[in-house]
C-alpha cells in the first residue's frame, strides 16, 4: 500500500475542496475533543464535523467522503451506535504535515517553536479549567470558595494562558485549535466575572482576550 500521505495527495485529487475541508475540518475537531477531554470514543464524531462544516458556512452530509477517507485507510471507525459514529485518524501527526505541505505550509511544521507552544499549551489543562469554569459558570450563586478559586485561576493560570496565547498568535496558522480553546477559556471567564459583579474583572479580561488575537497596527 501507498503512504500515508501519498494517500491524502490521491484523496485531494480526486475529491478536490470538498475533501480538503472535510479534512481541515476533522484535524479541527479532533484537536478541539482532545483539548476539551472528549476523546472517549475516538478522536471525532459525525455530529461533531457536521457542526463544525455548518459553522463555516457549508451545509452539506460528509457520510459518503467519510466512507471514502476510510476505504483509503486515513481514518477508521473506533465506535458506533445507533444514534452515533466516531472514528480515529489512523496517523493525526501525518495527515497534519500533509495539510500543511499541500496548503504550502509545510516549513513551518518543524519549528521547535510552534513545538514548545503545543507543548506548553498541553500543560495548561485547558480542560481541566475549562470544566471548573463552566461548573461555575452554571451555579445560581457562587460561594466565597468559589470566588476565591476564581481569583486564584485568574491571577496564576489565566496569567500563564495569556502569556502562552500570545506567542500562539504569532503562528496562528499552525496553531488554531490551540488558540481557539485558549479563547473559549477566556471567554467562559468573563462571563464569571460579570455573574460576580465584578464589571472591571470582565472588561479586563476582554481587553486581554482582544490584545492577545488582534494583530498591532
Amino acid at each position: 500500500m501507498i503512504g500515508f500521505k501519498e494517500r491524502v495527495f490521491e484523496v485531494l485529487e480526486k475529491y478536490g475542496d470538498k475533501a480538503y475541508l472535510l479534512l481541515k475540518t476533522i484535524l479541527e475537531v479532533s484537536r478541539e475533543y482532545s483539548y476539551q477531554g472528549r476523546s472517549r470514543y475516538g478522536d471525532f464524531d459525525y455530529r461533531g464535523i457536521v457542526l463544525k462544516l455548518k459553522a463555516s458556512g457549508l451545509d452539506y452530509n460528509p457520510s459518503s467522503l467519510l466512507r471514502i477517507l476510510e476505504e483509503y485507510g486515513l481514518i477508521e471507525t473506533s465506535y458506533r451506535s445507533s444514534n452515533q459514529h466516531w472514528w480515529k485518524v489512523t496517523n493525526i501527526q501525518e495527515l497534519e504535515k500533509a495539510l500543511r505541505e499541500y496548503e504550502g505550509l509545510d516549513e513551518g511544521l518543524d519549528d521547535p517553536e510552534v513545538l514548545l507552544i503545543k507543548l506548553q499549551v498541553q500543560s495548561l489543562d485547558l480542560y481541566g479549567i475549562k470544566r471548573i469554569l463552566e461548573k461555575m459558570l452554571k451555579k445560581n450563586r457562587l460561594t466565597e470558595i468559589d470566588r476565591r478559586r476564581f481569583r486564584k485561576i485568574v491571577f496564576e493560570d489565566l496569567e500563564l494562558l495569556v502569556k502562552v496565547l500570545k506567542r500562539a498568535i504569532e503562528y496562528e496558522d499552525y496553531l488554531e485549535s490551540e488558540i481557539n480553546a485558549m479563547r473559549e477559556v477566556l471567554t467562559i471567564a468573563t462571563l464569571i466575572a460579570k455573574k460576580m459583579g465584578q464589571p472591571a474583572i470582565a472588561r479586563s479580561l476582554e481587553i486581554i482576550k482582544a490584545v492577545a488575537i488582534e494583530p498591532e497596527p
